[in-house]
Formats: C-alpha cells, sequence, structure tokens
C-alpha cells in the first residue's frame, strides 16, 4: 500500500507531502493530496466538485490515471481546455 500512495502522489506532483495530515498541508497542495489518497483504494466512480479551480493542470494526471487505473470520473464545472456542454 505504501508504494502505491508514494507511485499518485508522484502522479500529482506532491510526493514531498505524501507522509502529513492534511491540516499539515498547504491550500494549494491539499486537493492534490486529498485525491491522490482517495485513490488508493480504487473506486470505481470519482466524484469531484469544481476540482480544477485555482488548479487547471489538475486534469493531466487525473486523466492519465483514470485511463490506467479504469474509473469514472462525474464532476461538476468545467475541463480546462474543453468546451462547456450548455443546453438549449
Amino acid at each position: 500500500m505504501e508504494h502505491k500512495v508514494r507511485e499518485l502522489f508522484g502522479h500529482f506532483g506532491v510526493t514531498a507531502w505524501e507522509e502529513k495530515l492534511p491540516d499539515e498541508v498547504p491550500l494549494h497542495i491539499r486537493r492534490r493530496s486529498a485525491l491522490a489518497r482517495s485513490l488508493t483504494s480504487t473506486p470505481s466512480i470519482v466524484f469531484l466538485e469544481a476540482p480544477f479551480e485555482g488548479d487547471p493542470e489538475l486534469w493531466k494526471p487525473l486523466e492519465a490515471l483514470r485511463a490506467t487505473l479504469d474509473f469514472t470520473v462525474l464532476l461538476t464545472g468545467e475541463v480546462p481546455g474543453e468546451t462547456p456542454l450548455t443546453g438549449t
């Protein structure tokens, strides 16, 4: 399990924070470290509310892991670089 945590933290670029508690992690790193920790349980669905606000680069490692670990992402907000869906 420790290897999996280290690998996931590496995907999100936050390996320096893998042994820290959430309140010990700077706010700008907290979202990435929380997401890395949540994926250690190998979920089939990940629900994210506005995950890219303030961190548009988060989509790249998330998308790479989604394809590798085979999970579905349900999110609110917009994916950086994508045209938002709109109703007519």
